[in-house]
């Protein structure tokens, strides 16, 4: 809560953060702008500079998706999805009732534990 007093726009909790601190941390957002400390246009006025580029570069990678594809409309999302999908073994020929899997990636110094600093 502090960092978004100060200024921060976004909060990276990491995937390694359970859900009762990301409970705490919206708590205590919401806790500060009850007390009048967080003014609520500060939340929006964040919201919106965090989505701002977001939707700018979700709207160029479609567009280039449908370029590459000569695809339209809700076609590029499946076009996309299917680009991020890995799969082995037979193809069925049908899905009647598709699963969806999740997958852990293994720890890496990008998403996992390890040590911060000069430390061994």
């Amino acid at each position: 809560m502090l960092a978004v007093l100060a200024g921060v726009d976004l909060l990276c909790l990491g995937r390694d953060t359970d859900e009762a601190m990301y409970h705490a941390v919206r708590g205590a957002l919401a806790d500060a702008v009850t007390s009048g400390r967080l003014a609520g246009t500060r939340l929006e006025a964040a919201a919106a500079r965090v989505a701002a580029p977001r939707m700018r570069l979700g709207a160029a990678r479609s567009a280039q998706l449908a370029e590459a594809d000569g695809v339209t409309g809700t076609a590029i999302g499946l076009t996309a999805a299917r680009r991020a999908l890995r799969r082995s073994g037979p193809v069925p020929a049908a899905l009647a009732n598709p699963l969806v899997i999740e997958v852990e990636p293994e720890e890496n110094i990008a998403a996992g534990p390890f040590t911060w600093g000069f430390e061994p």
